[in-house]
């Protein structure tokens, strides 16, 4: 029965009657689809905090190993200069690791330093070095030393990268900005581009 058809009271309480029971049988399943809904948004929530926390979990392990891949290439380039400090016919008094220094708002860490009385060689030490460490080296890590470290203006500074991993196209880079570069060969430590240059 429709509202135009209601031809007196009764019929008229009838309808309201029908139309308070489709209303709540609407708002009933209006209800339980809102209930549905929020069981799977909690649902979904509860896999994402799941899946967040296991991302958490690989993500650590990965850096963690990453962080163990860095601290190994650093012992083995560290422990090679420090039982022969020669790179390319120079020979080094002492190695220096992770040398730091902070002046102002200028503050450096240098993996590798080697001295002897009037040369240094700065190395930065990577797993696998990316291109955009040399151009990091000259346009701060020197500057810095030279700030930071203002006893060591009038030595010759060579710079390099010690890297367990190359590829041409670093290779390429490192020669075309005067940089060195040492890799693992094997046991052993291996400058690939000699001569030096210095700054």
């Amino acid at each position: 029965m429709e509202a135009n058809q209601v031809t007196n009271e009764q019929e008229f309480w009838a309808f309201m009657a029908k139309f308070a029971a489709e209303r709540e049988q609407r708002d009933a399943e209006r209800e339980q689809r809102d209930a549905e809904r929020d069981r799977r948004h909690d649902q979904l929530e509860a896999q994402l905090a799941k899946t967040d926390a296991k991302l958490n979990k690989v993500a650590k392990l990965f850096g963690d190993m990453n962080n163990n891949r860095g601290a190994e290439a650093e012992e083995f380039f560290f422990h090679s200069l420090r039982k022969n400090p020669k790179i390319a016919g120079i020979d080094f008094d002492t190695v220096h690791r992770n040398l730091s220094g902070e002046k102002g708002k200028i503050s450096d860490e240098f993996d590798l330093v080697l001295v002897n009385g009037d040369s240094l060689a700065l190395i930065e030490v990577k797993t696998k070095a990316h291109l955009d460490l040399v151009d990091k080296i000259i346009d701060k890590k020197i500057p810095h030393l030279k700030i930071l470290f203002p006893h060591f203006k009038n030595y010759k500074i060579y710079a390099g990268i010690a890297s367990l991993v190359t590829y041409p196209d670093l290779i390429e880079k490192v020669n075309e900005k005067g940089l060195f570069l040492l890799t693992q060969q094997g046991k052993h430590l291996e400058i690939i581009n000699p001569p030096l240059q210095h700054w």
